[in-house]
């Protein structure tokens, strides 16, 4: 799943056959952050509760619009954590 920012960063996150899924942030082309396991998988890609926080019996994967809605809402903070920290050392 990939989205862009308004201000041209783009997140990519994808399965690298670990656990966790992998993500990716680059702008105008050039890669700044990249890891096989940023992003946990007890938060991020599957629904593991019902609507009233019952335990499913299997997960359910989420949509790609639940992805896009996911990155989108969370953009800047993936961004300021895993870019920006860097850039400033």
């Amino acid at each position: 799943m990939t989205v862009t920012t308004d201000d041209g960063f783009t997140i990519q996150v994808f399965s690298a056959m670990y656990l966790d899924w992998g993500l990716e942030i680059s702008k105008e082309g050039k890669s700044l952050f990249y890891s096989p396991c940023a992003l946990s998988n007890d938060s991020y890609g599957c629904h593991t509760t019902d609507d009233d926080d019952n335990e499913l019996d299997e997960a359910i994967p989420w949509t790609n619009e639940e992805w896009t809605e996911r990155l989108t809402e969370e953009a800047d903070d993936l961004i300021e954590g895993f870019v920006m920290e860097k850039e400033q050392c």
